[in-house]
């Protein structure tokens, strides 16, 4: 990996009404991931953020920001060896699992041939490949936060921080579970 990053806090206003302190900052990092040669899996990345923190008075801070941030996948995730594997996730057709499903797992059980009421004391039983994809591309999470720090100079030691934030990912990294992919099967 070669990286390169900068960050920078510029401050706004200070010491004026409705505005102790009012600043601005900001941060990016580019990053070059390469395996070596051309493989599929040499890729860029560029995370960056941006922020507002301002102190009306004293006692209170407000802040917000917005952040983009990857991770990229791990040598594991990428080059685990392929292998032969045996799953044994819940039958979706089964009489305890048929309502959990979506609206038309019911109908899909009966296209199969399975009839209403099936209980299956086994579990279903699949043969697989399990391991590593040297295709994997980075996830991406974007954030939002907002909130504040209420720090009453009437009460010492007293500081209330509340804060709400909503983070997306994109591209997650992660084993499809075998119960999913089941599921998925006879939801669809």
């Amino acid at each position: 990996v070669t990286e390169g990053y900068g960050e920078i806090l510029i401050p706004l206003l200070a010491n004026q009404p409705f505005a102790e302190q009012l600043n601005v900052e900001a941060a990016y990092r580019y990053s070059d991931y390469s395996i070596g040669g051309s493989a599929p899996n040499s890729f860029n990345t560029d995370t960056y953020k941006f922020g507002l923190t301002w102190r009306p008075t004293e006692d209170l801070l407000i802040r917000g920001g917005y952040s983009r941030a990857v991770r990229a996948p791990n040598i594991g995730e990428l080059f685990d060896p392929q292998q032969v594997a045996f799953f044994f996730p819940d039958d979706p057709c089964d009489s305890d699992f048929i309502d959990a499903g979506s609206e038309f797992r019911a109908a899909n059980c009966a296209a199969l041939g399975i009839p209403a009421g099936f209980d299956n004391p086994n579990t279903a039983r699949f043969e697989g490949i399990s391991g590593g994809n040297p295709e994997l591309s980075p996830e991406v999470s974007d954030t939002y936060t907002v909130g504040f720090v209420w720090t009453p100079s009437s009460i010492p030691g007293f500081n209330l921080s509340i804060d709400y934030y909503n983070i997306t990912i994109d591209q997650a990294i992660a084993p499809i579970d075998d119960q999913d992919i089941v599921d998925g099967c006879v939801d669809a």
